[in-house]
């Protein structure tokens, strides 16, 4: 229906089908590579071509039907949404659904028991505020929140219109052929005049179309077109010209009466040096009306358009065709045909939607496809946007080319860091000993509980992940078709999908990849933290790492840090790589007080709360500051997987695999530090190098875990302690089994942060924060004197 551009995005309305019960979309997508970053899926009537809006970080898009299943009644939504925060199945920032003041027994608009639109009509963005109608005859206007700031019920109905904002006067067309013109800041009836009107099977109706306003000598001219209400199967049309006073006095230049000739859409107002006045396309033919109401007809070979004209730097006009075949034309002001572009034939469909101008291209929707034309009309080639996704082999080799890069940094940390003489030979003799170890192997029953513990986590994790790919705010699917979305996906490479199996490969897979991913990862940092320092009440987020790397993140996203040109504003690595270099300063921040104030236990997590309340206090100032930048930063602030895209998830789900596979290897060397140092020592542990490396690879993967998705606490806390109570204190049992249940948590707390309140998308922060503090209260009260020092 509408296709707008912002920010390096193409936002895409799409009506989906012709059915009435059916639902309307919202798609972003780059627009260099056609990937989709997020969409957004809601109720609707039967067409949907009025147009949404962007104000800055945020696109606000209404429903023409407020309630799914009630298309004929007169109610409507507002969905706002950031779209620069949003990823995969967005979800809005705020809903307004039965908009205050709607008369819902009123009819819908149509005519012979067809029911052609109903619910709101386009927006309109003006100082700080937004103006739609209402097919109840209802003109809104509310702030940029969404809340009511005034309404005025006219006599009449909104057919596919929209208000004009001029000044501080709005202009509303309405299905009872008047135009009226409200104070745009207080919401009342300034004049109404009375455009047109017909007799039609014993009622009288008439259509007025948005008006367009040129200013001249303290005046406004206000040119319009109108019909007998009936849409593209009107009989009577034509236009007419008004000269008002800007308050009530209204005087006829151009009478209204039927023309034979006039335009579904809107007149486009043109200034020049010699001209005032409007061009229009009419009957197929461009015409060109000035102040005194003169019309000029300029071409008379014009397809026919159902949208408007749009004026191109002043000295060009474009203008997208209702017929198929010829989709786009463009004229000089003299009416000349300067470009024209033919479809090709599997794209020639019908086109209502406006034209939308960019990077001297042109892009536009019609009934099936998003067309693209960039640098002009050149050879009149069409230039889709093209699909998203990466093929299978194209995954495959991305994986084993990040394996290789961390085997070798291993080998690397392994041969030059721990100073092994044969690092895969000390590999092997590790996994031997941890499978097959002689005290290990002895006991039996540990070896069965690790496996029954063990299984239990996997199953539990396979379980959650299915349901996190079958469940979603807006459309549950079963197991069954899940799969069989998947699998085609995978088998398309990620291209041409449905709306399914969009939903299921694009947004739902990548972030339950994800949460898998940092659940293992939070949970193994947390048992390192906790077996290093001997103390069961740290893990990253009380170490003050995950606040540090909120900071770094926040001074980003709120204040357009680029570090120095070498990224771009906003970019989403960027943010990661501050918040991974933030954690890590945090955490040496802490290392640094606690080994000042004694290095005893209980030190540790009074430094981290130290830092942690530091770095919470810079970011509050900075929040502060943040302007429009303050919600992407909340967002990112309180732990959201709603940004992950599958570009994101190997740098997320690789890293944190390798590591904490790799601190297995370890398990025995974590037990013998928590024999305490000197018999560590004993037994040929160099402690002190042990500890530094092991908190280094602890903060490390806690940074890489929360740099893509936000602060999410206690998980490296609730899930080290829960193996530890089943399994006892050996981490050749605690590890493994903390990985398994890691994910399986953080899977839960997505879906229940997607599910817990419909229409809105909880933090995940706040779903593990609400599991983990009674944990932490728990473990502080029953067991913190154990862990004074």
């Amino acid at each position: 229906a509408q296709v707008l551009i912002a920010g390096g995005y193409a936002f895409i309305k799409y009506g989906l089908d012709n059915d009435r019960s059916s639902t309307a979309a919202l798609v972003c997508r780059d627009i260099a590579t056609g990937a989709v970053k997020w969409f957004f899926k809601y109720p609707r009537a039967y067409y949907e071509t009025s147009n949404f809006i962007i104000v800055g970080d945020h696109v606000i898009v209404q429903s023409s039907a407020g309630l799914e299943g009630e298309t004929t009644s007169s109610v409507g939504s507002i969905y706002k949404i950031n779209w620069r925060t949003s990823s995969g199945l967005a979800t809005p920032e705020k809903t307004l659904t039965g908009i205050p003041g709607t008369l819902t027994d009123y009819p819908a608009v149509g005519y012979d028991g067809y029911a052609g639109a109903s619910g709101v009509t386009s927006l309109v963005y003006d100082s700080g505020a937004i103006f739609t109608l209402g097919s109840n005859g209802m003109v809104y206007c509310f702030d940029f929140d969404l809340n009511p700031v005034w309404s005025y019920h006219t006599n009449g109905r909104a057919y596919y219109s929209a208000p004009v904002v001029y000044n501080n006067l709005l202009f509303a067309g309405m299905l009872d052929g008047h135009l009226y013109i409200l104070d745009k800041n207080l919401g009342t009836l300034k004049t109404d005049i009375e455009v047109y009107q017909a007799d039609y099977k014993g009622d009288i109706i008439g259509s007025v179309t948005m008006p367009s306003i040129v200013e001249s000598d303290g005046k406004y001219y206000i040119f319009c077109t109108f019909s007998d209400g009936r849409g593209m199967s009107a009989q009577l049309y034509g236009n007419a010209l008004y000269e008002y006073d800007g308050e009530s006095d209204v005087k006829t230049i151009v009478e209204p009466k039927d023309r034979g000739y006039g335009s579904l859409g809107r007149m486009t107002a043109v200034e020049t040096g010699d001209f005032k006045g409007v061009y229009f396309e009419g009957n197929k033919k461009l015409f060109r009306m000035n102040l005194n109401g003169n019309i000029s007809i300029l071409n008379k070979d014009v397809n026919t358009s159902h949208s408007y004209l749009v004026l191109i730097n002043g000295d060009k006009l474009a203008a997208t065709s209702y017929t198929k075949g010829t989709a786009l034309m463009e004229f000089d002001l003299e009416g000349n045909i300067i470009g024209k572009y033919l479809e090709d034939e599997k794209y020639q469909h019908y086109c209502m939607a406006g034209l939308t101008v960019f990077n001297g291209g042109f892009i536009y929707g019609n009934d099936s496809s998003v067309i693209s034309i960039r640098g002009g009309f050149g050879d009149g080639s069409p230039d889709p946007i093209p699909e998203q996704g990466l093929a299978p082999w194209q995954i495959l080799l991305i994986v084993l080319g990040a394996l290789a890069i961390i085997l070798t940094l291993a080998y690397v940390g392994m041969r030059y860091g721990l100073r092994w003489e044969h690092p895969w030979n000390h590999i092997v003799s590790s996994i031997n000993n941890f499978l097959f170890g002689e005290e290990y192997s002895h006991n039996t029953l540990s070896r069965h509980r690790l496996w029954l513990v063990m299984g239990i986590g996997l199953t539990l994790t396979l379980i959650a992940a299915i349901a996190s790919l079958c469940i979603g705010p807006t459309t549950t699917l079963g197991v069954g078709e899940m799969f069989q979305n998947l699998f085609s996906a995978v088998g398309k490479g990620g291209n041409n999908l449905t709306y399914n199996e969009l939903m299921v490969y694009s947004a739902r897979l990548p972030r339950t990849l994800v949460a898998i991913a940092v659940g293992v990862g939070l949970s193994v940092a947390g048992a390192m933290y906790q077996a290093i320092i001997r103390n069961p009440l740290v893990d990253p987020y009380i170490m003050g790492v995950s606040s540090g790397a909120g900071t770094a993140a926040i001074a980003v996203i709120s204040f357009d840090f680029t570090f120095f040109g070498l990224f771009p504003a906003h970019s989403i690595y960027l943010t990661a790589f501050t918040a991974a270099v933030g954690g890590i300063l945090a955490f040496m921040c802490t290392m640094l007080l606690a080994t000042k104030a004694g290095g005893t236990s209980i030190n540790y997590v009074l430094s981290g709360v130290i830092v942690g309340l530091v770095f919470s206090a810079a970011q509050t100032l900075m929040l502060t500051f943040a302007g429009n930048h303050v919600t992407g930063a909340l967002s990112w602030l309180y732990g959201s997987f709603s940004e992950i895209t599958w570009s994101k998830v190997w740098l997320v789900l690789i890293p944190s695999f390798a590591m904490s596979f790799a601190v297995l290897f370890w398990a025995k060397e974590f037990n013998l530090v928590l024999l305490g140092e000197d018999q560590a020592r004993q037994m040929g542990l160099n402690v002190k190098r042990f500890n530094r490396w092991m908190l280094i690879i602890a903060s490390v993967l806690t940074s890489i875990c929360v740099a893509f998705v936000g602060i999410i606490g206690f998980v490296g806390l609730v899930i080290p302690h829960l193996c530890r109570m089943m399994l006892g204190g050996d981490h050749r049992l605690v590890l493994p089994t903390s990985m398994a249940f890691g994910g399986f948590l953080m899977i839960v707390a997505d879906i229940a942060s997607r599910m817990l309140v419909p229409g809105f998308e909880l933090p995940v922060g706040a779903i593990t924060t609400i599991i983990g503090v009674p944990v932490f209260a728990y473990l502080l009260i029953k067991r913190g004197k154990m862990y004074d020092g």
